[in-house]
């Protein structure tokens, strides 16, 4: 049988915290160079199609 996972509700806002800061981040280095993420969005978009085509 699988293991169940419980999580408290502290739990839950830790991790929407974390995730709010994260995406904050993102539209900050987004903002701040917007030509070094697209080459990154760019690179990993390519790396996931060279993926899919290998498997």
């Amino acid at each position: 049988m699988p293991e169940v996972l419980s999580y408290s509700v502290e739990d839950f806002f830790s991790c929407k915290k974390i995730y709010n800061l994260e995406i904050r981040r993102l539209a900050e280095f987004l903002r701040d160079d917007e030509d070094s993420f697209v080459k990154i969005l760019s690179d990993k978009t390519n790396d996931d199609i060279q993926k899919q085509q290998n498997i």
